[in-house]
């Protein structure tokens, strides 16, 4: 059953939308010459981050940043009110055109089947040598679909009234014969999508955590993504969209607009919130390397650790979290030495920043490495049968 929308609004006043959005666009088939770089933007968008009108907000957002780029976008967009759709936007004399590539019946988005399928076509038709990958939707980091376990999933408890954060894919409607929502974890998204993209951007909540980031290591070379939640307005495409067909200067831009665009957010208070990182994917396995060292022979201290020694990441709208720092966690275990090696590999490989407030306090940037983690206590004893599944866990803590 679809959602209702607030106010009164009707299904027909959001189709009629959406097709008078679409309706001066053209089908173009012909597969194109190659290019430089080719960006998928993979909206996930069949849930209440659409149907509170977010996905449409960020789209007129894209179509006024690509009035000042030269360079070939694709999106596959999933709304709440309408079947999916594959369509390209291109600057055409400093003007917007929307081209529907193909049309799709309602599908589940979140599904490893369908992200193989749009990559797959999206590079058959529009191929470069090098591919851009941005992931728009609600995110929950590493965490299991439907995860059972007491405040570990950010969507699961409410508090007040609060900014709607996005907290990785979410479908509430995935098609004929299935029912509830669907999710990905992120195992699915390591088999479902390609290696090779220059980077992949996550527009999502509590993406930038290690696990997540060293799982796709062979994925991109660069992860653009936050530790803690992303406001439900996302990325500032207007501001970002030229900087995504360059290379790692351009991506640190994107990350100090986003910074600058919740810094100076017109509504001020929690929406003044913000926090990502740009990770090079090439140290990961140094960086493991580093803490498997540091965590050698010490699986009993760290069950016994305390949940409220180690800095978490703040919350804005959803209950207490597992999302951890990952260097104030080793920080406890680590000797001194230990840690200024860790210390400098990090400081080779993420590029972190965040607003000078977080959810109305001041931001703790000494805490802040850029990557949370979850640690396995003994206490959370039923999560930590899936976290081992992880690639991340069974590296860096003995067996």
């Amino acid at each position: 059953m679809k959602m209702k929308l607030k106010s009164g609004v009707n299904f027909w006043v959001i189709g009629l939308c959406i097709w008078l959005f679409l309706s001066g666009c053209h089908k173009s088939e012909s597969v194109q010459p190659v290019i430089e770089r080719t960006v998928l933007l993979y909206m996930a968008a069949d849930n209440n981050l659409d149907a509170n009108g977010y996905a449409w907000k960020n789209l007129e957002a894209i179509k006024e940043g690509m009035g000042h780029v030269n360079g070939r976008l694709v999106i596959y967009y999933d709304p709440v009110y309408a079947d999916p759709v594959l369509m390209t936007i291109e600057n055409k004399g400093g003007n917007c055109v929307l081209d529907t590539i193909e049309q799709y019946p309602e599908e589940d988005s979140a599904s490893p089947e369908v992200v193989r399928r749009v990559t797959r076509r999206t590079q058959e038709l529009y191929p470069a040598s090098s591919y851009g990958l941005i992931i728009w939707s609600h995110g929950t980091g590493w965490l299991p679909a439907n995860a059972s376990f007491p405040n570990a999933r950010a969507f699961s408890v409410r508090r007040g009234n609060v900014p709607q954060t996005k907290i990785i894919g979410e479908d509430e409607h995935p098609g004929e014969g299935q029912y509830g929502d669907s999710q990905m974890e992120i195992a699915e998204w390591k088999s479902a999508l390609p290696d090779g993209y220059h980077f992949i951007l996550f527009d999502a909540c509590f993406m930038s955590a290690i696990e997540v980031v060293y799982e796709l290591r062979h994925k991109a070379d660069y992860i653009i993504a936050s530790p803690a939640e992303i406001m439900a307005d996302g990325m500032p495409y207007s501001k970002i969209m030229p900087l995504l067909w360059g290379g790692e200067d351009e991506l640190k831009q994107v990350c100090r607009e986003f910074v600058n665009y919740y810094e100076n957010h017109q509504w001020g208070g929690e929406w003044q919130s913000g926090t990502i990182a740009l990770t090079r994917t090439s140290k990961l396995e140094d960086l493991a390397e580093c803490v498997r060292e540091i965590l050698k022979g010490r699986a009993e201290e760290v069950a016994l650790l305390s949940s409220s020694e180690v800095w978490r990441y703040p919350l804005i709208a959803y209950n207490q979290n597992v999302f951890f720092d990952l260097g104030e966690y080793l920080k406890q275990v680590a000797t001194t030495a230990q840690y200024e090696v860790f210390s400098s590999l990090l400081a080779d490989m993420i590029y972190p920043f965040s607003t000078t407030k977080f959810n109305g306090k001041l931001f703790p940037v000494d805490k802040f490495s850029g990557l949370s983690t979850y640690i396995p206590l003994r206490t959370w004893q039923n999560m930590n049968d899936r976290y081992f599944e992880l690639s991340w866990p069974q590296v860096v803590y003995e067996k």
